[in-house]
């Protein structure tokens, strides 16, 4: 198991509240971004407030993956804003989301 961490908006939390998956929507990227440790994503949510990044990241998700299953989301390493992150295309969210053991959420 690996722990991932990503800042979510009020909006997603309301859709991820709903069957618990991550999805895309019209106005958001092709793909879901995901840092890979707890001090990348704290850095970026005090760095969006900063820069008036809207909408505003109201949570922070810590979401437990199982990592054998993730490979077969074929999440690509990138580094995101200075820190690791991976980036999963919409086409493989299917498969992330099965890979998804546990998703802890805390507000902001």
């Amino acid at each position: 198991m690996i722990k991932l961490y990503r800042a979510i908006s009020l909006e997603e939390k309301a859709d991820l509240d709903i069957d618990h998956k991550f999805r895309t929507s019209e106005r958001s990227l092709e793909v879901k971004q995901f840092f890979k440790s707890r001090e990348a994503v704290v850095s970026f949510v005090a760095y969006s407030v900063l820069q008036g990044y809207i909408p505003l990241n109201d949570f922070l998700l810590t979401i437990n993956v199982n990592e054998d299953l993730l490979k077969l989301a074929n999440p690509e390493d990138m580094v995101l804003d200075g820190f690791e992150a991976v980036s999963v295309k919409e086409q493989d969210l299917e498969s992330f989301n099965i890979s998804v053991i546990f998703i802890q959420s805390e507000q902001i």
